[in-house]
């Protein structure tokens, strides 16, 4: 760290790149995810199982923020969905399977590690966000420019947009 406060974070960063296809339903205004492809580069891959589980969970956690779990607060600053009765988490029917083979492990070993590994499954959660948006942008023609990509919120994008009635 500099003398501004000012550097590196941290000694080793992992990398990260997401494909998505979705479906957006201009009936129900619920967007799908149909399928996702995601890179990461986690440097020595110690237990690839492992690995592809780690990715997974992140990309299932992603896909929850995106898409169900949206905060709510009151004009004082508490939070109104606090509990899993207003907020709610994805379940297997929310998110796609991801398979083995939609996950790709590249291994860039780091010499600064004991074994060259990286972290792991942070970056899909940063990824995701990006990339579903994209692909809903690209879907719809639309830019939301707020997490989450619930129907309250797409419904009256479609109707601005001319693309669904009321």
């Amino acid at each position: 760290m500099d003398e501004h406060g000012t550097g590196s974070v941290s000694h080793v960063y992992t990398f990260s790149s997401a494909a998505v296809v979705v479906d957006v339903d201009l009936s129900t205004r619920e967007i799908d995810i149909v399928d996702i492809a995601i890179a990461e580069d986690a440097g020595t891959i110690i237990n690839p199982k492992l690995a592809s589980g780690q990715i997974q969970g992140a990309v299932i956690q992603a896909l929850g923020e995106v898409l169900l779990e949206g905060y709510q607060y009151e004009s004082d600053g508490s939070l109104v969905t606090g509990t899993l009765l207003d907020y709610h988490l994805p379940t297997i029917a929310d998110v796609p399977l991801l398979y083995e083979d939609s996950i790709i492990h590249i291994e860039t070993p780091d010499p600064t590690t004991s074994f060259g590994q990286k972290g792991l499954g942070e970056c899909a959660t940063v990824t995701i966000f990006p990339a579903v948006a994209n692909a809903v942008a690209d879907a719809t023609g639309i830019r939301f420019p707020t997490l989450p990509l619930s129907p309250s919120r797409v419904l009256p994008a479609l109707v601005d947009a001319g693309l669904r009635e009321l």
